[in-house]
């Protein structure tokens, strides 16, 4: 149960039958919008009233106040006793992470604009624990973080791994020639200008992956044509999540595959095909007997040369997707060529679903 600050009165006579709650402690709003005069701060004691009374049931925890507040000793005085604390989420505050790290958390987020330094020390002493599971970092992109990256590497418990806008990291991680070779589950997200999609792969046991998200800040500017020759190494890849990138490469019409692939869910969100990587990201979750859900938002519904999908998404069809789910705008021209591409498929698995097309009547 996430704990909201104004609903204190109702859940402190329904704590006892709850088992975990999910705390967020940020700084109160003290002015209000259009230049007015400063709101007062309403009053925090009934809310760390109600933290202190029930610090046993907290199993996670957000904090987004800065390390120059005034309740930084109170709020790390509390987190201290939540002896039950599993998850956190911490905003730039080392003393709040100092305090999250004394219990056995598994899964921890970071967000960091300035000062890497104070943070990375304990999330590395936390990775050479054996509680470490998730990490995601948001925003370490400048600055040394070579210590952080070998720790990451060298993690033996961490499995899932989230690089959010954190290059420096990615960087710390390819300078050293270091493998993810433990982490299963990667996410990366990257600003303009430091893509690297290259070396974010290189550093990933391809085989082991079973969760893999990439995205950019454009659809026009950040090129992810490298994943199309990974491909036939992702034999364990259970989901695949792009978003915001370009794959204008001409790949081989050919791929050699060794293991078919197992995926189950995909999703393609504003994501710009050529004719060939298209077909060749299509191609590959054919081959997989598990295919479940194809998700394709804010896509274009044909390419650049008048290719539409119908045809690709008739080979889908009949290679045993349960679920399609499109978000795009068709002209009535675009919906007779969807109709023709994908009329007389024959799903081997029941039922099919196409879901969520948006009809978008071009003005003459």
């Amino acid at each position: 149960m996430n704990v909201c600050y104004n609903n204190l009165d109702g859940l402190s006579a329904a704590m006892p039958i709850i088992n975990s709650v999910h705390i967020l402690i940020e700084a109160p709003l003290r002015a209000s919008a259009f230049g007015s005069p400063p709101l007062p701060a309403p009053s925090e004691e009934p809310f760390f009233s109600f933290l202190a009374a029930w610090v046993a049931k907290v199993g996670q925890l957000t904090c987004k106040i800065t390390e120059r507040s005034t309740n930084n000793d109170k709020v790390c005085q509390l987190i201290a006793q939540c002896t039950n604390l599993q998850r956190a989420e911490v905003h730039e505050n080392p003393r709040v992470l100092e305090a999250v790290l004394m219990h056995r958390v598994s899964e921890l987020t970071v967000h960091c604009d300035a000062n890497e330094t104070a943070l990375t020390a304990p999330i590395a002493r936390w990775l050479a624990s054996d509680c470490a599971v998730r990490l995601t970092l948001y925003r370490f992109g400048v600055g040394d973080c070579t210590g952080l990256a070998r720790a990451i590497a060298t993690s033996p418990t961490l499995s899932h791994l989230a690089l959010r806008e954190s290059s420096a990291v990615r960087a710390g991680i390819v300078a050293n020639g270091l493998m993810l070779r433990h982490v299963t589950h990667f996410e990366y997200f990257t600003l303009p200008g430091y893509h690297r999609f290259e070396a974010a792969l290189a550093m990933l046991n391809l085989g082991s992956l079973v969760k893999l998200v990439l995205g950019g800040q454009s659809a026009y500017a950040t090129d992810l044509s490298c994943l199309l020759p990974a491909l036939p190494h992702l034999s364990a890849l259970d989901e695949l999540q792009l978003f915001d990138i370009s794959m204008d490469a001409r790949p081989a019409t050919h791929q050699t595959w060794t293991v078919a692939p197992r995926v189950r869910y995909i999703k393609l969100h504003d994501v710009r095909f050529s004719v060939e990587s298209r077909r060749a990201i299509l191609e590959w979750a054919g081959r997989s007997d598990r295919l479940d859900i194809l998700r394709w938002p804010n896509c274009a519904a044909s390419d650049r040369n008048g290719s539409f999908v119908g045809d690709d998404l008739q080979r889908i069809i009949q290679a045993g997707v349960r679920t399609i789910h499109c978000d795009w705008q068709l002209d009535q021209r675009d919906i007779a060529a969807l109709t023709k591409g994908i009329h007389g498929s024959h799903a081997p698995r029941k039922p099919v679903a196409t879901r969520a097309c948006y009809v978008h009547k071009r003005r003459h």
